[in-house]
């Protein structure tokens, strides 16, 4: 009997996870439908999602007089440029990229706020001409990041800037109800039109969410935490196939499943570990400004985000997912060849 019921048991536990596994094709919880934003250019990409940027370089033999040191040497040089190419171009708000913003002045400097790091090495030796290629990679945000360093220098330079975040507060313990669960601002931007010269919603270091009325900004850096907005800068961009409503019912799938093939109290241990995330969906109406970086929503959505406290403490902790589709941009949720031949 005992056999028997040992069997039983293996194979309802068995049967559980192909039903978790086959859900996870057609419903995921929370954010596990969403892929990172991804775009590319100067050799390079940016991870929107997880706030990195990438850079490439190529060094060829033939051009360093065969020898495979100036080789690498050459491509590490080509990799540093990418990533400092593509950062001289990202958007700091809807009129600003780093490279327009106080008159060209902060580009030059660009190099002494990256903090960069090699991601990948590899000699191609094969077909064609051998060569090094070198992938670095630079971070977004952390108190070493790009933004951290972009307002300190602001700061220290006296540029035209005045939109700074809140210092930060250690004087409020964390409630229980904080430690249980999360609350995830989800902006769904997918629906919007084309814009064939901006390619539609682009990311920005400090976009803003306004309502359609335009009266003040829902969301803008001066109203986030200084701790959360360096941890992970203000916005989060993804791209996603699933439907809206999906986002919201299947959120909780995880915790479902866990709490049938768990015992109790390695479930209340599981649930001590990893938060359980809640997500408020929001429909965008439009993308505003020069660069289209400025999220609208309606007046409606606006007023529940201002008059809910979970929402207040939600926008000031930088919990925001910006949700565009995969025909915007570049190569939204793909790893980049030179990212998936280094093996990382």
């Amino acid at each position: 009997m005992r056999k028997i019921l040992m069997r039983i048991g293996l194979c309802t536990a068995a049967a559980l996870w192909a039903v978790f596994w086959s859900g996870a094709a057609i419903g995921q919880s929370g954010a596990d439908y969403f892929s990172p934003y991804i775009s590319e250019d100067h050799g390079g990409w940016i991870d929107w999602d997880n706030g990195v940027i990438y850079g490439v370089g190529k060094g060829y033999l033939d051009l360093n007089g065969g020898s495979k040191q100036r080789a690498f040497r050459a491509a590490q040089a080509l990799a540093l440029q990418s990533i400092l190419k593509q950062a001289a171009g990202i958007q700091i708000d809807d009129r600003n990229t780093i490279q327009s913003f106080g008159g060209g002045r902060v580009v030059v400097q660009l190099r002494g706020l990256i903090r960069f790091e090699e991601h990948g090495r590899r000699f191609v030796s094969g077909a064609g001409r051998p060569h090094f290629e070198v992938t670095r990679r630079a971070d977004l945000h952390g108190v070493e990041g790009l933004t951290a360093k972009l307002l300190d220098h602001f700061k220290s330079k006296g540029l035209p800037w005045t939109a700074f975040p809140e210092p930060a507060s250690s004087s409020a313990a964390p409630s229980h109800e904080a430690d249980e669960e999360e609350t995830w601002l989800v902006l769904d931007a997918r629906h919007l039109a084309r814009d064939p010269a901006r390619k539609g919603v682009q990311p920005a270091l400090f976009p803003k969410v306004l309502s359609a009325s335009g009266t003040e900004p829902v969301y803008d850096l001066t109203g986030v935490d200084q701790a959360a907005f360096q941890q992970g800068g203000m916005a989060r961009y993804v791209v996603s196939d699933a439907p809206a409503d999906d986002i919201r019912s299947d959120r909780d799938l995880m915790d479902r499943i866990m709490s049938i093939i768990s015992p109790d109290e390695a479930f209340a241990g599981e649930k001590k570990r990893r938060k359980r995330r809640k997500l408020i969906v929001k429909k965008v109406q439009d993308a505003e400004g020069l660069a289209r970086t400025n999220l609208v929503i309606s007046d409606a959505d606006a007023r529940e985000l201002k008059s809910s406290g979970a929402a207040s403490k939600m926008l000031k902790k930088c919990r925001v997912i910006v949700v565009v589709n995969s025909a915007i941009g570049g190569i939204e949720g793909a790893l980049p060849l030179p990212l998936a031949a280094n093996g990382s």
